[in-house]
């Protein structure tokens, strides 16, 4: 199917991997330390159950090596350190590893679980009983910052807001426009889903996006009467709308602060 709509022999996996692993291009999107997936991405990911995982490798309480899951782990160690090898990462690349990863945490859990209230023929430790409350904490407290999160992260797509003011004001104004898309825009949000629904809805004849190539990096922005852009001012154009984003924590406040991310502009 692939080969059909491209109109040439073609395997997108083989492309894919030719691409960013043999020749490296996916390090023109920016770069990372080798370390980051261990260090940054999954800790982040994984917030205080973290600390579950290498229960799933121990025997309880003798801490000898339990081998019973390494036959699911070991692979995903090795997914994990291949990707460590490309300079671009990004967490999303992870996500494949995320269910075993959890499973494994929840086998450590399982282990803190059954040391605090073993068989009737075995008694439990005031520090097992503590273990496992303690790990019910983990749980919780990882429960409450991944709803906080969650609510940062609605602010985390400004191009897409930028394009839903786009809509609705040139809707308003019943004129035909042309719209350009930088890349930052393009990569917080817009989409092909929202450009088509933009487009019945208003006299938006052609979305153009931007992009790194040489080909596809607008100079003068000739033919176009509105950007979305990261840059406020542009020669030639004036600012309509704004659309907040690069969310953070006040920390001070108790809230979520924005800032300015991406500009609506219309052609003087």
């Amino acid at each position: 199917l692939d080969s059909l709509m491209w109109q040439t022999w073609t395997w997108p996996e083989g492309q894919v991997f030719y691409y960013n692993a043999i020749l490296g291009k996916s390090s023109d999107w920016g770069t990372s330390p080798w370390h980051w997936y261990v260090s940054t991405a999954i800790p982040k990911a994984m917030l205080a159950t973290l600390v579950f995982l290498p229960l799933a490798v121990l025997r309880i309480p003798s801490c000898r090596l339990d081998t019973t899951w390494l036959a699911h782990l070991l692979p995903i160690t090795g997914f994990i350190l291949l990707y460590s090898c490309l300079g671009h990462k990004e967490m999303r690349f992870m996500f494949p590893a995320m269910p075993i990863i959890n499973l494994a945490a929840a086998v450590g859990m399982t282990k803190l679980q059954q040391l605090a209230f073993p068989p009737k023929t075995k008694s439990s430790s005031r520090f097992a009983k503590l273990s496992f409350l303690g790990a019910i904490g983990c749980i919780i407290s990882t429960l409450l910052a991944s709803l906080i999160f969650l609510q940062v992260s609605k602010h985390n797509y400004p191009g897409g807001q930028a394009m839903e003011l786009a809509t609705a004001y040139l809707q308003e104004k019943h004129a035909e426009a042309r719209v350009w898309i930088d890349v930052a825009s393009s990569m917080s949000g817009v989409s092909l889903f929202g450009q088509r629904n933009a487009m019945h809805r208003t006299g938006i004849q052609v979305w153009d996006k931007g992009g790194y190539e040489e080909e596809n990096t607008a100079r003068d922005f000739e033919g176009y009467t509105h950007l979305l852009s990261e840059k406020k001012d542009v020669p030639g154009f004036h600012v309509v709308d704004v659309a907040r984003g690069h969310p953070r924590i006040d920390k001070r406040r108790l809230s979520i602060v924005t800032q300015d991310a991406i500009y609506l502009l219309e052609r003087n």
